[in-house]
């Protein structure tokens, strides 16, 4: 399942992130204390239907990333972009168009 997988990632990473804190002596809060990037749309957008019964991911980089459609076209006009929208997010990857070179338009695991 997705979720899974990104809460995985996200185990992964911190554990990764830990032992390079604690190489340097640094203090390292225990991973329920951290915001990470998976959001309950139940619990921090009460309200907000286009969050009703979701997750979503919340993800910040100093880069833009890249984002396509299912044709994998690169989307220009950003007003094609907004809360809510359901797609597919290329968050540590090269290029989006490359990505998702093998996923089905059908496909609802995106982590596969």
């Amino acid at each position: 399942m997705t979720i899974a997988k990104i809460r995985a990632a996200i185990q992964a990473a911190y554990d990764e992130g830990q032992s390079k804190l604690k190489g340097s002596s640094k203090f390292v809060p225990a991973l329920e204390d951290i915001k990470t990037p998976l959001r309950d749309g139940d619990k921090e957008r009460k309200g907000d239907e286009a969050y009703a019964g979701s997750y979503f991911v919340n993800a910040n980089s100093t880069t833009k990333p890249g984002v396509v459609d299912a044709d994998r076209n690169p989307i220009l006009d950003s007003s094609e972009l907004y809360s809510g929208i359901i797609g597919r997010a290329s968050i540590n990857h090269s290029r989006a168009e490359d990505d998702f070179a093998d996923l089905d338009d059908d496909d609802e695991d995106f982590l596969s």
